[in-house]
């Protein structure tokens, strides 16, 4: 077996699903850039339809989206699902249902985070699935911020779509990720030119009348196809597939949580918790807060210079509203020692700045 065989092969154990189902990509925007593509070519959305999807996503994931919109005369409804900690999944999957009310039938879509990369709420992404087959519709799901962090099979989610980007918590070289499409939904996105042939060992045979995406995967970088096996083996040697390392991951953000909660938050209303509390069952392995007036810049130098690294999130990202927003990861800090060495470096930085 190939080197490309065996990645792909273990990486749709990854993710699980079927080997035909996943493909690589070079990163979460490109893999949705033809997915939207897809879509159109494919026309499984034309002019008057209607995708819905929330004011937390990913620029990334939307540029496409809005160029198949302005190409195909789509409507793209933002539901605007706030920044409230205590938001839970019966809030969100009553802003989804209204919406497939008030546009009953023409919804072809929905395009939605498997985790918020502006709150880090972990989306109701089963309940969304169901919701969206029920009313003739397909889930596209920007994973960026999910596989890795969290124990994630697709097909138990039941999406049609879903992006894995591998740099991240996967913990992949740059330039690594994965595309999943269920195999009834690629045979309607009519993209390219080849039905099959490449990695499987089949002969290839030319079609106009042709997949998504097809069996071969092209020519890739062999080095980053050898880095991203070895960082699945890796991820499954802790026991990823059997939660062990969301486990670990979410016990460490609790951690955190909650004594930045009692450290921070209480000398600081003017720090905002965007994140959902440690008891909601949307909470993921993403902390965000808002620093009130402060700029993200000026803590992100501060916190820099004690060997800490945090993510600035952008002002009003997609429409969410956030402001002055930084996000904290519990990857890069795995132990809940170092949650707390974090929260008490925040401390310094936003006492210094009163």
């Amino acid at each position: 077996m190939s080197l490309a065989s065996e990645v792909q092969r273990v990486a749709s154990d990854y993710l699980g699903c079927e080997y035909e189902e996943i493909t690589f990509s070079n990163s979460t925007t490109k893999s949705l850039n033809l997915v939207w593509s897809g879509l159109g070519e494919g026309r499984v959305v034309e002019k008057g339809d209607v995708i819905l999807t929330t004011t937390t996503e990913h620029e990334g994931g939307l540029s496409g989206l809005t160029f198949l919109a302005e190409q195909k005369g789509v409507r793209i409804i933002k539901l605007d699902v706030g920044l409230d900690r205590d938001v839970t999944k019966g809030c969100i999957l009553d802003l989804f249902e209204e919406k497939f009310g008030e546009f009953e039938g023409l919804v072809k879509a929905v395009f939605i985070s498997h985790v918020s990369c502006v709150t880090g709420v972990r989306n109701p992404i089963k309940e969304l699935a169901k919701m969206a087959h029920d009313n003739g519709a397909i889930i596209v799901v920007d994973g960026a911020q999910g596989a890795g962090a969290v124990r994630t099979k697709v097909g138990e989610l039941g999406c049609d779509v879903y992006t894995a980007s591998c740099q991240k918590w996967t913990l992949g070289p740059t330039a690594s990720a994965l595309l999943y499409v269920k195999k009834e939904v690629k045979e309607k996105m009519k993209v390219c030119e080849w039905q099959n042939g490449g990695s499987l060992g089949e002969e290839a045979v030319a079609s106009f009348t042709s997949s998504f995406y097809t069996h071969s995967i092209g020519t890739n970088n062999e080095g980053i196809m050898f880095g991203l096996k070895r960082s699945i083996d890796f991820l499954e040697s802790f026991g990823y597939s059997e939660g062990r390392i969301e486990a670990h991951n979410l016990a460490v953000r609790d951690e955190f949580y909650e004594y930045l909660s009692e450290v921070v938050l209480k000398e600081h209303p003017d720090v905002v918790m965007y994140s959902p509390r440690p008891e909601s069952e949307l909470k993921s392995p993403l902390v965000t807060i808002s620093l009130g007036e402060r700029t993200p810049l000026s803590c992100f130098s501060y916190l820099y210079q004690k060997d800490f690294v945090i993510k600035m999130v952008s002002n009003n990202q997609c429409g969410s509203n956030c402001k002055n927003a930084v996000r904290f990861a519990f990857h890069g800090y795995n132990t809940k020692e170092e949650g707390r060495e974090l929260v008490d470096a925040l401390k310094s930085f936003l006492d210094s700045t009163i």
